[in-house]
Formats: C-alpha cells, sequence, structure tokens
C-alpha cells in the first residue's frame, strides 16, 4: 500500500468509522474495521481485519489476522510528521488445489507473523510547488512451517554409484525464517504546472536467518 493511499484514511472528521462483513456458503468469512479521524492537528486511523478461507479439501483452511495505526501531527502550517505500525498472522493448512482433495496433506502447518512493520515520516512544504519528505522503515517477518510429508528424494550410492532414489515416509520437515529489512529515503520534489522533478536517495538493508530440520520418525514395532 503507497503512503498516499494510507493518508487517505486520514480524514479531516473528527470521528469516522467503517465497518464490513462478509460470509461465504462455503464458510469463508471476513470483517473488516476502520476507526479514523482528526483532533486538534492530530489525524488517526486504526484498522483491524480477520479473515477465514476455507477450501473444500482436508486441512483446507486459512486464517488472516491484521492491524494497524496511521498519525499525522501538523507541527506548523509547513511542517507534518507521519507515523504507522502494525502487524499480522497468518495459519494455513494445505490449500493449495488438488485434482483429488484427498491427496491433500493432511498435517502441514504454516504460520506467518509480521511484528511489527512501523514506517516515519517527516513533511516539509517550502511553497505549493516546492516538498521534502523523508520516511524510515523496518519490516520483521517470521515464517514457521511444519510439513510431514516433504516429498523429498534420497539417493543411495554404493562404491561411487546410485543404486536407488526413493522417498522416505518417515520423514519430517520443520523450517523456521526469520526476515528483517530496514530503510531510509529522502526526496526533494518540485512541481509546475507542466512539469515535476523528484531527486532522492535510499539506503536499504536486510537479513534472512532460516532453520530447517529433518527428523525421521522411528519406524517398525
Amino acid at each position: 500500500v503507497s503512503q498516499q493511499s494510507r493518508l487517505d484514511y486520514l480524514s479531516p472528521r473528527r470521528l469516522g468509522v467503517t465497518s464490513f462483513s462478509g460470509a461465504g456458503s462455503d464458510g469463508d468469512l471476513e470483517q473488516d474495521l476502520a476507526l479514523y479521524g482528526r483532533e486538534a492537528g492530530l489525524s488517526y486511523a486504526l484498522d483491524a481485519q480477520a479473515r477465514r478461507m476455507v477450501v473444500q479439501q482436508p486441512n483446507g483452511q486459512l486464517e488472516d489476522y491484521g492491524g494497524s495505526l496511521q498519525l499525522q501531527q501538523r507541527l506548523t502550517h509547513a511542517d507534518s510528521l507521519y507515523f504507522s505500525a502494525g502487524g499480522s498472522r497468518s495459519e494455513r493448512g494445505d490449500v493449495a488445489p488438488h485434482y483429488d482433495p484427498n491427496d491433500a496433506n493432511r498435517d502441514l502447518q504454516v504460520v506467518e507473523t509480521q511484528e511489527p512493520h512501523a514506517f516515519a515520516g517527516y513533511h516539509h512544504e517550502w511553497s505549493p510547488e516546492s516538498h521534502t519528505l523523508a520516511l524510515v522503515s523496518f519490516l520483521r517477518d517470521n515464517l514457521q512451517l511444519d510439513h510431514s510429508r516433504p516429498g523429498m528424494f534420497f539417493i543411495r550410492e554404493s562404491q561411487g554409484e546410485i543404486v536407488s532414489i526413493a522417498t522416505d515416509p518417515f520423514v519430517e520437515l520443520n523450517l523456521d525464517s526469520r526476515f528483517s529489512l530496514g530503510s531510509a529515503e529522502l526526496q526533494q520534489i518540485w512541481s509546475t504546472d507542466r512539469h515535476q522533478v523528484v531527486v532522492g536517495a535510499r539506503f536499504q538493508g536486510g537479513q534472512v536467518d532460516s532453520d530447517t530440520t529433518l527428523t525421521r520418525g522411528l519406524t517398525g514395532t
């Protein structure tokens, strides 16, 4: 979502509330709620979302939850600050389409969380034709996956030659991936009735840490 789209919520109304509810015959549910307004130079918007989708197959359920807060504080007639923070959580099973629904993995579990993501910005208006914008942001994402049937192939060799290729039905895959990203951006905008010039610079850096574990359960009696 662009920053301009976020600012569209920051209404001059003192208080506003919007809500949306939806339900499907197959069990799908959706609920959105937004509270927004303005008080003494401070514009605000608080959003919350919840969604549940059901795929007609075993373990075919997806649930999403999220919320965010946007604030805009006018300091002077030419200066303002912007802040946004939020998080989300998604839980799902095997929602991939299968020709035979019974082929769905009944034990697949995927959980993804974003907590928090944050944006902070500054805007200065030198004149109606000249604006300076600054924005810093931070995002953290965590993905956890448990898969009891990863479908991995194992190669067996003897004296340097491949003697068999097979899957192991007793192997379980566990994945834990953590991703973080930070950025800082500065822009100067000049505009006229016919032209617009934008000059800016951005710094961005991130890190990914992933751990994968394969576990073979005991077989036999």
